[in-house]
């Protein structure tokens, strides 16, 4: 009985190898990073606020509402049990929102810019501390960043400053806790529910921001989260190859140029 029980487990383990963890999975880059890994033999744990279309053996989804931070330790470890502890490979921290469509900065109601820290900052860190919390600890955490946590246009406030306050959050972590591998990566134009949140609703009082949605137009230059997650995953498995420094901010479409693929 024992024997028995014994190569049970062994295969569950097996089944559950190569766990991939993606908050914000719902829609977006992280659905799309969802099907992904799901297609290519991953066991993958996504954790949002609504729950994703996908239908699927290795996948497992919990519900929680990250700026509730107290309930993010609750989810993670909902999870880990679910999986049986197995080993974490990756972990995308990839929820995010832009917010209100872009406005001056003194017109931009404080709540609104807290909301905005509290998902695209303050959750990374909840995130972060329940994992380590529990001993979860990712091999490899990449943080859906932005060009604009070091280059913000008039108009991004909220966006540009919780951004930044990430690549901050990212780069301690990094220090403090070597064994894992944290990357920041700004994924520049991808059609998202926040590229339409920067350019459906700029006015003319902000016209670096009216320059990039006429830029939008060119065929090209605004890509699919699928196209991004497959772009994501790709640098993923040429980390070691590409010698970046743990920690740093980095642009996908350097890295892509770098490793001569098209869809930079």
């Amino acid at each position: 009985m024992l024997m028995g029980a014994t190569v049970v487990e062994s295969s569950l383990k097996k089944q559950l190898s190569n766990v991939v963890l993606i908050t914000g999975c719902s829609k977006g880059i992280g659905y799309a990073l969802s099907r992904y890994y799901l297609q290519n033999g991953y066991t993958v744990c996504g954790i949002s606020r609504t729950k994703p279309d996908i239908e699927h053996p290795s996948f497992y989804w919990q519900y929680c509402d990250l700026t509730q931070h107290e309930a993010v330790l609750c989810a993670v470890s909902e999870l880990y049990d679910r999986v049986k502890g197995a080993s974490l490979e990756l972990l995308f921290l990839n929820a995010g929102t832009f917010g209100d469509a872009p406005k001056k900065a003194h017109t931009v109601d404080l709540m609104q810019f807290n909301n905005v820290f509290a998902i695209n900052a303050l959750a990374v860190k909840s995130t972060l501390d329940a994992l380590l919390h529990i001993d979860w600890r990712p091999k490899i955490a990449l943080a859906s960043a932005s060009i604009s946590s070091i280059r913000p246009r008039a108009g991004m406030l909220s966006y540009a400053v919780s951004k930044a306050a990430l690549n901050s959050i990212v780069k301690i972590y990094q220090l403090e806790n070597p064994d894992i591998f944290f990357l920041s990566l700004g994924l520049c134009n991808v059609k998202t529910s926040i590229y339409h949140a920067i350019t459906d609703g700029v006015s003319s009082e902000l016209p670096e921001l009216l320059a990039l949605k006429k830029r939008a137009q060119e065929p090209g230059y605004v890509i699919s989260a699928k196209q991004r997650a497959e772009d994501m995953a790709k640098i993923v498995e040429r980390l070691d190859e590409l010698q970046l420094e743990k920690g740093n901010f980095y642009e996908i479409r350097t890295l892509l140029k770098t490793m001569n693929l098209a869809s930079a």
